[in-house]
């Protein structure tokens, strides 16, 4: 990957380098990219769901203790990783605290109660059924190749407009972006206009289901229309941006 950027952009800078969830997590120097380097950027992530990370054989995604790692049945084996087969298994890849963030939690004035084993196996049972509620509801959005077909684009200019932050996206558990559909004017093949003024407003960590409910569900404020019906309609976008400002649920 970093010889086909090169021949693109030789002097390219490499801002974010590592893996999440398994996936090559990859990103240069905004003001290097183009859609050429975009693709083979997006091309080496897909590649890497596939490829292990100790010696680049055939892979598939292991749980190794708190960590979600690519590796090849062999390297898996190595290292004491079970497959990460189920969203429970993605759901329980999460740092346990340490003893310090135990002593910090507590003088703050967090109950002792929260770390007992009832409380980390209720906690635990928590994230898988949130895990497994948040794949389904990706798992029914568009895929990259969706929306570039959508809007008459390659899908390199979808990537660049997600990072933008013109699009919204989740990540599915196989490293995949997925775009709901409430986002965008399909008569008009086209994102809902003011789409980027209202997803500054998610900036940040933000429960990407609950985001997706907000936007479609409905308003008193907004005629009791939903914020992407309203949108939709043309009607103005401060009346949305205010409407998520004041929300509790933010």
């Amino acid at each position: 990957m970093d010889c086909d950027i090169a021949s693109v952009e030789p002097d390219y800078r490499i801002t974010r380098l590592g893996e999440d969830l398994g996936v090559l997590d990859f990103e240069i120097n905004p003001g290097d990219l183009t859609d050429e380097i975009a693709d083979i950027i997006a091309g080496a992530q897909s590649e890497s769901t596939g490829t292990c990370v100790v010696c680049a054989d055939r892979a598939w995604l292991y749980r190794q203790g708190d960590w979600l790692v690519t590796l090849c049945p062999d390297h898996a084996r190595a290292r004491g990783a079970h497959p990460a087969r189920t969203d429970a298994d993605i759901a329980e890849a999460v740092p346990r605290p340490t003893d310090r963030d135990v002593a910090f939690a507590l003088s703050a004035g967090v109950p002792a109660s929260a770390f007992t084993a009832q409380a980390e196996h209720a906690n635990r049972a928590y994230l898988r059924a949130s895990a497994e509620a948040e794949e389904a509801e990706l798992s029914s959005w568009l895929t990259a190749t969706d929306v570039a077909c959508l809007l008459g684009t390659p899908t390199a200019a979808v990537n660049r407009l997600r990072r933008q932050g013109s699009l919204f996206a989740g990540r599915r558990r196989n490293g995949r972006y997925a775009y709901p559909t409430w986002q965008f004017d399909c008569p008009n093949r086209r994102p809902l206009p003011g789409l980027h003024a209202v997803l500054a407003v998610f900036a940040g960590d933000h429960d990407i289901v609950g985001v997706s409910a907000l936007m479609t569900g409905t308003w008193e404020q907004l005629d009791d229309l939903s914020a992407a019906a309203w949108l939709a309609q043309g009607r103005p976008i401060d009346a949305v941006l205010e409407a998520l400002e004041n929300s509790e649920q933010l």
